[in-house]
């Protein structure tokens, strides 16, 4: 097999992280400008990294995916909100600049399944970044595309859905969040196996 079959493979197996896994609370790390220059980020290209944060995006039907979301703490989220937005948008090393009005509306969260709530966003916003090739761009946004931009650049500083909302929905939530906690350490138990026998662990 090749690298680069190898490479598509490893493309291939990005999964969606769920709350509460510690990655969606890390600040992600800026992509360097040797991985820029080499276009490839740990041996991965970054065109072909972009596109499967796509294909996993469309897979769990979203309209916006950050790297930490596929388990990636780096500084790159892909957008596409279908024809409003003029197709997908890969945002790498994104800065948020200008931001401009106040709306309030439900948000959802690929990581946090079965769960909305009102997020008061930005109406207007002006984005600059990398774009999968490395060239810089800027976009200007209002709407939903505003909202998707904000929402996961949220992610890439830590920030998560949860902390945009309110303490009065967070507290109808609780049940929510909580199933969403226990799944996580079922999945955590059963990725370490069964425990030997005669033998605990501290």
């Amino acid at each position: 097999m090749t690298l680069e079959r190898l490479e598509e493979k490893r493309i291939m197996e990005l999964r969606l992280v769920l709350y509460p896994d510690p990655i969606l609370r890390k600040v992600a790390r800026p992509i360097t400008e040797r991985e820029i220059a080499d276009g490839r980020i740990d041996g991965t290209p970054i065109p072909q990294l972009a596109e499967s944060l796509l294909d996993l995006m469309r897979r769990e039907k979203g309209v916006g995916l950050a790297a930490p979301q596929a388990g990636l703490s780096i500084r790159m989220f892909v957008v596409d909100i279908g024809k409003e937005g003029n197709g997908p948008i890969v945002a790498v090393n994104p800065e948020i600049v200008e931001s401009s009005g106040r709306v309030v509306s439900e948000e959802g969260c690929l990581s946090f399944p079965g769960i909305r709530g009102d997020v008061r966003r930005h109406t207007s916003v002006v984005m600059r970044c990398l774009d999968e090739k490395g060239e810089p761009v800027e976009h200007k946004a209002t709407g939903l595309l505003a909202r998707a931009f904000e929402h996961e650049y949220d992610h890439l500083e830590g920030a998560l859905l949860v902390d945009r909302l309110s303490s009065a929905r967070k507290l109808f939530l609780r049940r929510d969040l909580r199933r969403l906690e226990e799944e996580y350490r079922e999945r955590l138990a059963a990725a370490r196996g069964p425990r030997p026998q005669g033998v605990t662990r501290p």
